[in-house]
């Protein structure tokens, strides 16, 4: 298995834990494992050692990925959540923003991994 296999690998299990956290009603950690799944560093690991950073935006530059404004906007949000959700107990997600994050992640992960069957 390629380094970009076993990110991707990792980025499904990720997707998958999202989801049950949804389906569990344990908002506050779906934005969370949104992050990871897209962190994954699949979409650059195949040319270097992905960096050790958690920003999406900045990700997705090294990457040379192309995202819509609306896009970018969610990516911000989610690298914010991360750290928020990680380190500041009382932070709380809806299950209306919950669904938007997951479906977000959803969207992006097939649209760039659509040629990987993962």
């Amino acid at each position: 298995m390629s380094k970009k296999q076993a990110w991707f690998k990792l980025a499904k299990y990720d997707l998958e834990t999202a989801k049950a956290m949804y389906e569990t009603g344990r908002f506050r950690y779906v934005p969370f494992m949104c992050q990871q799944t897209i962190e994954n560093k699949g979409l650059i690991a195949e040319n270097s050692f992905p960096p050790r950073i958690h920003d999406l935006v900045r990700l997705a530059e090294l990457a040379k990925l192309e995202f819509k404004e609306e896009e970018l906007l969610m990516l911000e949000k989610l690298s914010s959540l991360y750290l928020r959700i990680r380190y500041f107990p009382d932070e709380e997600i809806s299950r209306y923003s919950a669904e938007k994050f997951l479906t977000f992640t959803e969207d992006l992960c097939h649209r760039f991994l659509k040629e990987i069957k993962w």
